[in-house]
């Protein structure tokens, strides 16, 4: 069962134990106020529902039911840092239990909620495969939108490291700085960049280690930019224009870390990619893989910036 949070929570079956027991004390009166005394609370569940999960964010479990302010915990696989919210706007009482905690796996996952050692419900949520949405605009005729899915299950080093730069904004500004028709095409880590000039670096994260999970460097896929030290990538990411077989491990090379690819968009870089075929003064196309010493031609002017970049699944 997929549950979702939502003003109305999806109905759940008390389990059948449960269900006999309160039977049971109904008919024999449980004391029914004849002698003054007051009937004990019985506790339950009535439903249980989950806010928006995404991947690597923080979620909310809300839980409904009766007597719920005492000896009750919930536990799932796809949750980590699970704690029980006493602040506004989440704040749990007898009725409802409000439980903090950050999407930590892709996939089915199921959440026991228990009295101590006594099971009160069980009920099951869906992670999806987190995606990226980027705006992408040069501020005069080119404009667009690229969505890209990651493989968090596979490559979740490199995609835990992608998803720290989206949503603390590092990539809100930054350019497409490489362009190689044909071949790639690569940002994420400077701004903007003048003609002729060396293009300032943002400053980063520590490098990662290479993660490299049988994805190949195949169109339309993303992956991570590194130096000749395989475990050096940081922020910056290409997209694959065609097959490039050649960046896959190999004999000869460790191979680049693929972690993803482009779900949306693809047309609008083919597009970026043909628009940016850079030339020298007589005309002739110029390599951008021959070194920084024709960087500035390798980038479109004027330059091709990612607006914003959002955790958007």
């Amino acid at each position: 069962m997929t549950a979702t949070f939502s003003p109305a929570f999806s109905r759940l079956a008390l389990p059948a134990l449960c269900a006999a027991a309160l039977a049971l004390l109904s008919a024999c009166g449980g004391g029914g106020g004849d002698g003054g005394e007051e009937v004990e609370t019985r506790q339950s569940v009535t439903s249980v529902g989950v806010g928006q999960a995404r991947y690597g964010l923080p979620t909310i479990i809300a839980i409904n039911g009766t007597a719920l302010d005492a000896n009750v915990s919930i536990s799932t696989p796809g949750c980590t840092g699970i704690t029980r919210s006493t602040e506004e706007p989440f704040v749990s009482d007898a009725s409802t239990g409000y439980y903090l905690c950050t999407v930590s796996a892709v996939g089915e996952h199921t959440i026991n909620v228990n009295a101590g050692e006594t099971p009160l419900a069980i009920s099951s949520f869906t992670v999806p495969l987190p995606q990226v949405t980027m705006e992408v605009s040069d501020g005069a005729s080119l404009e667009g939108t690229v969505v890209v899915t990651l493989e968090a299950q596979k490559t979740p080093i490199t995609v835990n490291n992608f998803l720290s730069y989206v949503n603390k904004g590092f990539y809100d500004g930054t350019i497409f700085h490489r362009t190689v028709p044909g071949f790639v095409i690569q940002g994420g880590g400077f701004t903007s960049i003048a003609p002729g000039q060396q293009p300032p670096a943002k400053l980063t994260d520590d490098p990662i280690a290479l993660e490299v999970k049988g994805l190949s460097n195949v169109q339309g896929t993303i992956a991570m930019a590194r130096t000749n030290d395989v475990n050096s990538a940081t922020s910056q990411f290409y997209f694959n224009l065609v097959d490039n077989t050649s960046l896959d491990p190999s004999s000869k090379s460790a191979g680049y870390a693929v972690f993803g690819h482009i779900s949306e968009g693809f047309g609008f870089i083919t597009q970026v990619a043909a628009l940016a075929a850079a030339t020298d003064g007589s005309g002739k196309k110029v390599n951008c893989m021959d070194g920084m010493s024709n960087f500035s031609e390798c980038v479109l002017t004027p330059n091709l910036v990612i607006t914003s970049a959002t955790q958007t699944r």
